[in-house]
């Protein structure tokens, strides 16, 4: 969002003259705005960004992946990088801001196809092993009561992958937490038991 309002500043006047790549900025503004309110670093007001959040979920879910965000900040220091170097505005801003998020967004990318793939190992442990349902379904009638709880039930039940036990650090817990929940919910940072077996019951990769 900042490298976004930057280059609309920087460029205004010839953005202004052509409607298109001006819509476009607002356009980038607009969607580094939304990973504000995802990312939102305070806990303060974190009530008051719930009902956007929800709506991210339903209408950008992308941008609540690792995967998709690492596209999205490719894609942006794709375009800042082209519209500061053709403009002729600043080789030098071209290079270090587009060129940053270009990064950024090709390690993100890289890290949620990894992600991705340990969450398909798992999957695929839990559903060629002695795996009981029934248990979980016993235990926690009402999902999982936090994402550390659904780590512990996947690290105990997945010995049988290859390397052994799959256990994800709290990092990866929140994308993959996004990645299998279907909606979203401001009282809860986990996956509720439907989510769960839907996830375990549709063999494939899950995009976290």
């Amino acid at each position: 969002g900042v490298v976004a309002a930057v280059d609309l500043i920087l460029n205004a006047a010839s953005q202004l003259e052509s409607p298109f790549d001006f819509l476009n900025s607002i356009y980038l503004v607009c969607f580094g705005l939304l990973m504000v309110v995802l990312d939102f670093p305070f806990t303060q007001g974190e009530e008051k960004l719930a009902p956007l959040r929800a709506h991210i979920y339903k209408f950008a879910l992308f941008l609540t992946r690792k995967l998709g965000r690492g596209l999205w900040y490719f894609f942006l220091g794709a375009f800042v990088f082209a519209t500061l170097w053709d403009n002729s505005i600043s080789a030098f801003l071209a290079v270090a801001l587009g060129g940053f998020c270009g990064v950024v967004g090709l390690v993100a990318c890289w890290g949620g196809f990894l992600l991705s793939q340990k969450l398909k190992v798992a999957q695929e442990a839990l559903s060629s092993g002695n795996f009981r349902l029934d248990m979980v379904r016993r235990d926690f009638p009402n999902g999982f009561s936090s994402p550390e709880a659904f780590n512990e039930v996947i690290q105990k039940n997945t010995g049988n992958a290859p390397g052994g036990a799959v256990s994800f650090s709290d990092e990866e817990l929140v994308y993959v937490m996004n990645g299998l929940r279907r909606t979203f919910s401001p009282a809860s940072s986990t996956v509720d038991l439907a989510d769960f077996e839907e996830w375990l019951s549709h063999p494939g990769w899950t995009v976290v």
